[in-house]
């Protein structure tokens, strides 16, 4: 296992930076969020193993059309980025915390990005499906431990 390193990590930086861009231009006004790199990518500190590598983006919603529930948050992002995202990724899975889009190359993983939709007012919260029964949902924004009280 070998770190990606800084410079090897920017083509990847710069493919889901478009992608999240290109979220924002398709959901339009009535939606308004911003994101970050969050855990070893941000550090630079990206491991390459025989299972590829992922990273790691919050998306925090700062503005979504107030009438939508969470499932129809999740529902929307994955529905848009399935509409945008290049055809040498894969369209979105719905996992428990987050959503993943991945690349998939002689039937082994090289990489994924990993999106989990967050919002933050008194509690900093993550939008969960909570997958009971071996089925989705429900779906439910849960709240974030916060770090220093670990």
């Amino acid at each position: 296992m070998d770190y990606l390193g800084k410079k090897n990590l920017k083509t990847y930086k710069e493919e889901i930076k478009k992608i999240i861009e290109d979220l924002k231009k398709e959901l339009g006004n009535d939606w308004i969020f911003h994101y970050y790199l969050v855990g070893s990518g941000r550090r630079n500190m990206v491991v390459e193993s025989n299972a590829g590598f992922d990273l790691d983006y919050h998306i925090i919603l700062s503005k979504h059309p107030r009438d939508l529930k969470a499932k129809d948050i999740k529902m929307v992002f994955m529905e848009t980025l399935d509409k945008i995202t290049p055809g040498h990724l894969s369209n979105s899975k719905d996992s428990t915390h987050v959503n993943t889009i991945k690349c998939i190359e002689g039937g082994k993983i090289k990489y994924s990005y990993d999106l989990a939709i967050i919002k933050k007012g008194k509690h900093t919260e993550n939008l969960k499906n909570e997958k009971e029964s071996g089925s989705n949902g429900p779906y439910h924004f849960v709240q974030v431990p916060e770090s220093n009280h670990f």
